[in-house]
């Protein structure tokens, strides 16, 4: 019955996705630099959105490739649906030498970044400013999109953000940039986004591009401590890929971005259903806890008034 009922689900957003892709330019949306993230209007019970630098931008791609001919439907392997309505063209936006640099994103999967084209773009999506947030309203653009995407789909009930940023922070070899990354997720977790579940991944600092760094693991190591429930640790799977699924000095190929970003949805999933599993045993023993009070309370108020 249950399946019944998701694959029905799928269909009715799947036919929403097919919609609204043929109606995109007519319909409003959110638009932010080369990045354009509307709501495909249909409900969905979880929500992802993965922020980065240029992994993000490569690791959107990689998904769509899994999703286009099939809907937008990303066939991951888990329980709860995924839909990537996708689209990289021209239409607002151009690489230096002509090619498409307009990213639409649409469904219940989102991936936050400026482009990998121009120096502007990946000066800004690479700094650690990016993720920035002082708990008081200054925030990075890379915040400022998250905000955004969550904004314009009002129809998913609850979010997970992951950021898998600090590929390039990691390089300043000081011990101060891991305290940058804790305060300023800190402050997603308490002041931005408080409603959502925020995550952070492991930078794979086995490369050959941090050869010579003292302090590159600053960052890992400071998240792993503040946020031992949200740090997702993924040095084995990068060293188990490390140099043969390797593009260039610093990013791997497609496959490995797909299975990563699987096992982050998985893992999540997991994690959470071993939260809601355990709730209702605290619950439990907090109401038998007040019952005991309760009992108690009246005979000795009793014994007062006698």
């Amino acid at each position: 019955m249950q399946s019944h009922m998701r694959k029905k689900e799928v269909i009715k957003v799947v036919m929403a996705v097919v919609l609204l892709l043929t109606m995109l330019f007519e319909s409003g949306g959110t638009a932010s630099a080369l990045t354009i993230y509307i709501s495909d209007g249909v409900y969905h019970e979880e929500g992802y959105i993965f922020v980065g630098e240029s992994h993000s931008v490569i690791a959107s791609h990689a998904v769509a490739f899994e999703t286009v001919d099939n809907g937008g439907v990303w066939d991951y392997g888990g329980t709860v649906p995924v839909i990537y309505g996708y689209i990289w063209d021209d239409s607002q936006s151009v690489t230096q030498d002509g090619k498409p640099n307009t990213f639409t994103m649409m469904g219940n999967l989102f991936f936050v970044f400026e482009g990998n084209d121009s120096e502007e773009e990946i000066f800004i999506q690479m700094s650690k400013n990016y993720i920035y947030s002082d708990g008081m309203g200054t925030r990075g653009r890379g915040v400022e999109k998250i905000h955004e995407i969550m904004d314009t789909n009002p129809n998913i009930e609850h979010w997970n953000i992951i950021s898998f940023h600090g590929a390039n922070a990691a390089l300043e070899d000081t011990l101060a940039v891991g305290d940058f990354y804790v305060n300023s997720y800190r402050n997603w977790i308490e002041y931005e986004f408080p409603e959502a579940d925020c995550y952070f991944m492991s930078i794979g600092t086995m490369k050959k591009y941090y050869r010579g760094i003292k302090h590159k693991d600053a960052i890992n190591n400071a998240l792993a401590a503040a946020f031992p429930d949200r740090f997702l640790d993924y040095t084995a799977f990068y060293a188990e890929r490390c140099p043969d699924r390797m593009i260039d000095t610093v990013h791997w190929d497609d496959g490995t971005y797909v299975d990563l970003l699987s096992d982050v949805l998985l893992t999540i999933q997991q994690m959470q259903r071993t939260s809601a599993a355990i709730m209702p045993v605290v619950q439990n023993s907090r109401l038998k806890r007040c019952r005991r009070q309760q009992t108690v309370l009246p005979y000795m108020h009793s014994r007062e008034m006698g």
